[in-house]
């Protein structure tokens, strides 16, 4: 397995623990501080996850060793990719707030049931 599929499946599972976790009552009170903290993140770093840059630069350097003199090439954001799996085509703006709505829920959820 490559590495820059580790860590798609990590990012995969934390946005589904982020989302979802709140079922979980021990989880709740892990949300409460990670969800705020993944937002800071998320503003200071033009919305951009490290996860979804270290998994992209990962694809690259692949790329690079398979094929040399390989161009380095731009990819969608993490969650843009999944949806694009799934046949969804959304505008970057309404994508941006549809996860921030999704995140936001899960955090108001979590605090809410704690």
């Amino acid at each position: 397995m490559k590495q820059s599929q580790i860590v798609h499946y990590f990012h995969l599972t934390l946005v589904v623990y982020m989302l979802f976790g709140w079922v979980l009552q021990s989880q709740r009170i892990i949300l409460i501080f990670l969800i705020p903290t993944t937002q800071f993140h998320w503003l200071i770093n033009d919305n951009q996850c490290m996860f979804t840059q270290l998994e992209n630069k990962l694809l690259n350097n692949e790329k690079k060793k398979d094929e040399k003199n390989a161009e380095e090439i731009q990819h969608d954001s993490f969650v843009g990719s999944m949806l694009q799996k799934c046949n969804i085509d959304l505008s970057e703006r309404i994508r941006e707030t549809v996860i921030n709505c999704c995140v936001y829920s899960s955090f108001l959820i979590s605090y809410c049931l704690l």
